[in-house]
């Protein structure tokens, strides 16, 4: 089960580099999210850290659910004009933490996806990204605890090609 959860985690990283050192747009970030919140869901059930699981599977939905916000404000649906959704899935996060609660290494990723909610409501891709930083940096942490050493790699990648990218934009001002 180990290998088979490593081997998981090392291709959600790989789609997790691949965006994260290019140019690419808001749909681009979600739909690769997805893949690599269903991937990391798999990951962690295998692991037995089911906060991890449990959060890497609503993230997917909250993914999913965040793709139709530009669609819906082109058809003039204001559901997304108003925070109920991002409301919802915090909620959600939170209840969802209770209820899975192994030990005090359940918080972070709990706190890690509502800080995801809060960067994927957002337009900006350099808030996003930023955003990403900081949560990479927590599931370091509980990778570290759970020692997934794919993940841990490839979180590190992650986090370390988030930072690249912003170098290079400042690059480029």
């Amino acid at each position: 089960m180990y290998v088979t959860s490593q081997i998981i985690a090392a291709v959600s990283t790989l789609i997790l580099i691949t965006y994260s050192v290019m140019k690419v747009n808001r749909n681009v970030i979600l739909i690769c999210n997805i893949a690599i919140n269903v991937l990391l869901g798999v990951h962690y059930l295998l692991l037995e850290s089911y906060s991890g699981a449990i959060c890497s599977g609503i993230t997917a939905i909250m993914v999913w659910v965040f793709c139709y916000k530009d669609k819906c404000e082109i058809m003039r649906l204001r559901i997304f004009g108003v925070p109920v959704i991002p409301i919802f899935f915090t909620v959600l996060f939170i209840v969802s933490g209770y209820l899975s609660w192994q030990d005090v290494w359940s918080v972070m990723p709990v706190t890690g996806n509502i800080l995801l909610v809060i960067a994927l409501w957002n337009d900006n891709e350099n808030i996003i990204k930023g955003i990403f930083i900081i949560v990479g940096l927590m599931w370091i942490i509980l990778n570290l605890h759970l020692r997934s050493v794919a993940n841990i790699v490839g979180q590190c990648l992650s986090v370390t090609s988030n930072i690249i990218y912003f170098v290079r934009i400042k690059k480029q001002i």
